[in-house]
């Protein structure tokens, strides 16, 4: 079965892979069919595609991670179906089936070379000479002078500020006029298949036996008599459209040919002349540099708007963190996050509850950039409502998850440590939904980690949460963290580690917090160096002095 896979990665870029019949594996590891290295979150081998009696199938390949088939995590090899969402460190992946495509306006003709006395083909570089020199290309004296006089037309009308989309009839008008043609099409190329921009003519079709060379030599081609031609006699399309004489030239930039320009002339009407096709060339030439250029206005356009919107979408997510570090009497707390994008999916705050205790909290949203910001901005405005009702900590993170559930989408998903502290007592009452597990450091040097609570949210509405009590002595330190930290890699591909962190908090236990979380996101940014950041990063301590 012909299938693809649409892999959109941290970023937002995304691309399109064909699958053969041969394995595909994926993971960080240059020796994966597809590589991913600056995906922290890969494992070296992370999961593989194989075709199995024509289905395909996906297999974990034991990566650390796991990778999630339609939100529920990947125990054994599973049969793909169309539209399942996979998700495999920071990318999310669609499998689908290929279809064989409706017939598009291009036309499938046995492979018959074209008679050399009744086709003619020319590129663009042997129309106008180098020098500038005049050339003989479009006639003598009235024909040459009504020919440049459509360029200069063309030149003029295609210089205009015009949307993408009004360009192709345009094109298509002017070449028309031009050559006098009285149907044509111009396509162009999109994701390896032509795709028609305008049309003139009911019921148009274009010889694939054209297209396929037009764009495969990047030469315009003239056909004077379809019915003197093998390649084309037998074609129905030809016979059935009354095709007589057609020309189809490139669309043809500086390093591409992003289309092309086709016309015909049914019946007995106008035969078209070589003068006809070099003018052709030159004018597709002049439409493709247009159509370039009006494609890179609109996405240097949409970057800009695109832009603006991140900036503000950042602004607005900063001043959703706390504005203020609270007093807490012998305590003493900081925190920080830094996004891997403009805006990202960690997430820490604070908050009173009705009982006088201090509650914290650092989450962290699968996923990057916008979706994933826009999920922790859901959970923080449920999470402040069930606070304030004073729930017990397994039920309100029960309901949390519940809300979560019925809103987040199928792939996404979000791990939780929450907790509540008393200031008095130093007791700590938390339960952790899925996240990297924080560590207490204790003064004695002892390291517990606080793992209680459930699964992550967002996957599993009637899944129970359970809580836990532990209470900080003088001199005792609680490290929380995203997994940013843990999983940031250096240039060889070596992560920072669970254990690299817990080195890193017993050496800076004794600190301020504010001191310990500033240094823990520089030794991060150290130890990753040239390696570009791939996922967001938090970091919150809580120290208890005296």
């Amino acid at each position: 079965m012909d299938a693809r896979l649409e892999i959109t990665d941290e970023r937002g870029s995304a691309r399109v892979v064909t699958l053969g019949r041969d394995d595909v594996t994926l993971g960080r590891s240059p020796g994966n069919t597809l590589a991913y290295p600056n995906d922290a979150r890969l494992s070296r081998y992370h999961l593989r595609f194989d075709c199995q009696s024509g289905a395909w199938r996906l297999t974990d390949l034991g990566s650390k991670n796991g990778t999630l088939l339609n939100g529920a995590r990947l125990a054994a090899p599973a049969q793909l179906n169309p539209g399942d969402s996979i998700h495999a460190g920071q990318l999310a992946i669609t499998f689908q089936t290929i279809r064989p495509a409706a017939a598009p306006p291009i036309y499938d003709e046995a492979e018959k070379p074209f008679r050399p006395d009744m086709t003619f083909a020319v590129r663009l570089d042997t129309i106008l000479p180098p020098t500038g020199a005049p050339s003989s290309a479009f006639g003598h004296e009235a024909d040459a002078a009504r020919r440049m006089a459509a360029l200069i037309d063309a030149g003029r009308e295609l210089a205009g500020h015009r949307p993408l989309d009004d360009l192709f009839p345009l094109i298509l008008e002017l070449a028309a006029k031009a050559v006098g043609a009285s149907r044509g099409m111009v396509l162009t190329r999109s994701d390896g298949n032509l795709v028609p921009r305008a049309a003139m003519g009911a019921g148009l079709k274009v010889s694939r036996a054209v297209t396929d060379q037009v764009l495969r030599d990047r030469t315009s081609m003239l056909v004077r008599d379809t019915g003197a031609d093998q390649a084309l006699a037998g074609s129905m399309t030809i016979v059935a459209q009354r095709v007589k004489s057609l020309m189809a030239a490139p669309l043809q930039t500086k390093d591409d040919v992003i289309g092309l320009v086709y016309v015909d002339s049914p019946g007995i009407v106008r035969d078209f002349t070589p003068e006809d096709l070099n003018l052709l060339t030159v004018m597709a030439n002049i439409a493709a540099v247009r159509i370039e250029h009006a494609r890179l206005v609109e996405i240097e356009q949409a970057e800009r708007i695109l832009t603006r919107d991140m900036e503000q979408a950042a602004e607005i997510q900063r001043s959703l963190l706390p504005a203020e570090t609270p007093s807490l009497g012998n305590f003493e707390i900081a925190a920080r996050t830094i996004p891997c994008r403009a805006v990202g999916g960690d997430y820490y705050d604070y908050a009173s509850a009705p009982d006088g205790r201090f509650v914290f909290v650092v989450a962290d949203a699968s996923g990057k950039g916008v979706p994933a910001s826009l999920l922790v901005s859901s959970m923080q405005a449920r999470l402040l409502t069930l606070i304030e009702e004073g729930l017990p900590l397994g039920e309100l993170a029960a309901r949390l998850n519940r809300g979560l559930t019925a809103k987040c989408p199928g792939n996404r998903f979000v791990t939780v440590f929450i907790a509540c502290l008393d200031p008095v007592t130093g007791e700590i009452e938390y339960t952790n939904a899925g996240h990297n597990p924080p560590l207490l450091v204790r003064a004695s040097g002892d390291v517990e980690h606080l793992d209680t609570g459930g699964p992550v949210m967002g996957l599993i509405g009637v899944a129970p949460y359970s809580s836990a009590r532990i209470r900080m002595e003088p001199g005792d330190l609680l490290l929380a963290f995203s997994d940013g930290v843990t999983e940031a890699v250096n240039t060889g591909y070596e992560e920072f580690s669970d254990e690299r962190l817990a080195r890193f908090a017993l050496s800076a236990r004794p600190h301020p917090a504010s001191a310990i979380v500033q240094t823990l996101c520089t030794a991060v940014a150290q130890f990753a160096g040239q390696m570009p950041q791939s996922d967001d990063i938090t970091a919150l301590a809580l120290r208890r002095t005296t």
